[in-house]
This record gives structure tokens, C-alpha cells and sequence, in this order.
């Protein structure tokens, strides 16, 4: 009856080890998804709407998920106390400084950092432009990622399966 209890204790506590994996790789995938989100209104938003830059981060940071939506309070923050400001600089630093919180790659989270670009172009056809080229990029990651994600799924959950089955005969 103890070893019962043991083996069932060792394959939840399995599955809720993958649980934990699995709502990672969702995270990953929904990052990406709302990252594409924040290029689209960002640019759509510094077309139509005209406001001032600090003023627009503010307000799109209010409307979008976290880790994006620190990333632009604080970009916001910063071009409010500097007023000649490179914006490109500004967004890369403050990226980096909100590193940690993003569960992106290193190629995923470069396009990321050149998306900043956006920032810069005071044209509007030169920003459709910008918006259109980077979402097409991040259009690709999302596509590798979902074909990715299913796999890694998969494999993580047979993976703790299997160890939670290993585990249960080592200790009988």
C-alpha cells in the first residue's frame, strides 16, 4: 500500500513537473504572438494618432501584455526626461535591461531589438514599410515556432512520463 502511495506520489509530481515546461513553451509562443501585436499598433498608432512618442508608449503600454508593456513604460519614462534622445539606443537599453523577462531566443529577441527602428522614422510610408518588414520576420518565427512547439510538447511530456516511470522501478 506504501509503494502505491509513493509511485503515484512520483508520477504526479511527473506530470506536474511537465505542466511547468509546457506552460513555458506557451509563454514562449505567446510572446512571439504578442510581440507581432505591439509592431502592428505601434506603428498603426504613431500614423494615425500623431501624439507625442511618450505619450503613445504610455497609452499602447496600457493595452498590451507584460513584458512588452514595461518595456514601453519605461522607454516612455526615459524619453520623457531626456528630450534629444536617440530612440533606437533608448529601446535597445531598455530591452536589455527587461532581458530576464523575455523567454525569447537570441535571433528572435534581435529582431526584436531592430523592430525599435520603427521608432525612428517620422515618415509614415518609410514606418509601413518598417512594420511590414518586421512583421514578416516575426510572421517566420512564429511559423518555426509552431511547428516547433508541438514537437517540444510531446517530448516533454513522454520525457517526464518516462523519468517518473524509471524513478518508480529504481525505488521498488
Amino acid at each position: 500500500m506504501l509503494r502505491a502511495i509513493g509511485c503515484l506520489c512520483i508520477l504526479s509530481g511527473m506530470l506536474g513537473i511537465s505542466q511547468v515546461y509546457v506552460a513555458g513553451i506557451r509563454a514562449h509562443y505567446r510572446q512571439l504572438l504578442d510581440g507581432k501585436e505591439l509592431l502592428y499598433r505601434l506603428g498603426n498608432e504613431m500614423c494615425y494618432l500623431k501624439l507625442p512618442l511618450p505619450q503613445l508608449l504610455k497609452r499602447l503600454a496600457q493595452t498590451i501584455h507584460a513584458p512588452y508593456s514595461g518595456v514601453l513604460t519605461d522607454l516612455a519614462a526615459e524619453l520623457d526626461a531626456y528630450r534629444e534622445a536617440d530612440v533606437k539606443k533608448l529601446w535597445c537599453e531598455v530591452l536589455q535591461h527587461h532581458k530576464k523577462e523575455f523567454l525569447l531566443s537570441m535571433t528572435e529577441y534581435r529582431t526584436l531589438q531592430e523592430a525599435g527602428s520603427i521608432l525612428t522614422h517620422e515618415n509614415g510610408q518609410m514606418q509601413e514599410g518598417a512594420v511590414r518588414l518586421y512583421s514578416e520576420q516575426f510572421d517566420r518565427l512564429i511559423e518555426q515556432a509552431a511547428k516547433e512547439m508541438e514537437n517540444r510538447l510531446k517530448l516533454c511530456r513522454y520525457l517526464s512520463a518516462a523519468a517518473g516511470i524509471f524513478l518508480i522501478l529504481v525505488l521498488i
